[in-house]
């Protein structure tokens, strides 16, 4: 049975909720990931930067900000920070993606390690720098760093679940 393409967009849509939830999940249960040192994985990241490459700029923007909602439930200051940079970060990839980034595999190890970087550098700069906490280089260095190369390790692994999830919802028909 073939579905219409709204169906199938919103099938593609809502299986990524889904894994979006289910990432969210992984991320903040304790014990489910390892921690190398003090280094954490943030698995959203490479999650919504793979779905924006695939989604258009405002389903992009509205996923993205659902995971960085996901993520300021779960931190203690639930101030909205995350939401706001995935938000941003969402429409800014779905929008280049749609003129200028092919949707590759390069592509999303691109995209995903200028999030990992904005990521990490912002969130020490507002919350560490800013918040006149001592050792801050050293935060910086061992902590928020440590974690965006321990989260670009699993870049291909969400990489190639959402282009499957992608191209299960988006089947060519062929011609007759």
């Amino acid at each position: 049975m073939r579905f219409t393409f709204e169906k199938e967009r919103f099938f593609r849509r809502l299986a990524f909720v889904i894994l979006i939830v289910v990432t969210a999940l992984f991320q903040h249960t304790r014990g489910v990931m390892p921690q190398i040192g003090a280094a954490r994985a943030w698995l959203l990241v490479p999650l919504v930067a793979a779905i924006s490459l695939r989604e258009t700029n405002v389903a992009a923007m509205l996923l993205g900000t659902l995971a960085g909602l996901l993520w300021d439930f779960a931190s203690p200051s639930m101030d909205g920070y995350y939401a706001i940079l995935f938000c941003i970060l969402s429409f800014v990839t779905g929008t280049l993606a749609s003129f200028f980034l092919r949707r590759n595999f390069t592509a999303c190890l691109l995209v995903t390690a200028v999030w990992l970087v904005l990521t990490g550098v912002t969130h020490w700069a507002f919350f560490i720098a800013l918040g006149g906490m001592d050792h801050a280089v050293h935060i910086l260095l061992r902590l928020e760093l440590a974690s965006c190369v321990y989260t670009f390790c699993f870049t291909p692994l969400y990489y190639f679940i959402v282009s499957g999830m992608d191209g299960l919802f988006r089947r060519e028909q062929k011609p007759i």
